[in-house]
């Protein structure tokens, strides 16, 4: 009886999720080749945080582009983010990483702004390349704007063995609700 409940309530929650997945990919955001180096001997239980202010978001340029009126996009979703060493270090000294949007010139952005993330590195035996798994962020708001901040935020379990220059890339799209 109340396994027959149960597997009821699980397919209604599916379905229920489900709901809201119909929107129409009307062009990708691409933000390829952001870098910054991470210093050496960085450890200690808490996040560092690495920022770049006022970056451009490219936004008039993929509205010309793609001919979209602004007003057929519902949201902007992340998609697709890859972290990457450039002198080929593992990253097995981190645990967490978590990369956040907000508007150019805020002092920090928040949990609420992360737009990727993965996390229990430690027990996946990190590569000196990364995918990042997407959030279900709406960044609407941050990549309609000319600029934005970024910040990523990396929580340690060893030490950064040398000054490591690192590249991210992330892609987003621009979404319409059908």
């Amino acid at each position: 009886m109340y396994q027959k409940i149960l597997k009821g309530f699980l397919a209604f929650i599916l379905v229920m999720s489900c709901r809201g997945d119909n929107g129409v990919t009307l062009f990708e955001m691409v933000y390829p080749n952001i870098t910054f180096d991470m210093p050496a001997g960085l450890a200690g239980n808490l996040p560092r945080a690495f920022s770049l202010d006022d970056l451009r978001t490219n936004f008039e340029a993929y509205i010309i582009e793609n001919n979209i009126d602004t007003a057929f996009i519902d949201r902007i979703e992340p998609t697709a983010a890859t972290l990457i060493a450039l002198d080929d270090v593992r990253f097995d000294f981190l645990s967490e990483i978590s990369v956040r949007i907000c508007d150019a010139g805020s002092a920090t952005c928040t949990v609420r702004d992360e737009v990727f993330y993965i996390d229990n590195l430690f027990n996946d035996r990190p590569r000196s390349e990364l995918r990042l798994l997407p959030s279900l962020i709406n960044a609407k708001r941050q990549l309609t704007q000319r600029r934005f901040k970024l910040e990523v935020w990396f929580r340690f379990v060893g030490v950064s063995p040398s000054v490591i220059p690192i590249r991210l890339d992330m892609q987003f799209n621009a979404v319409e609700n059908r």
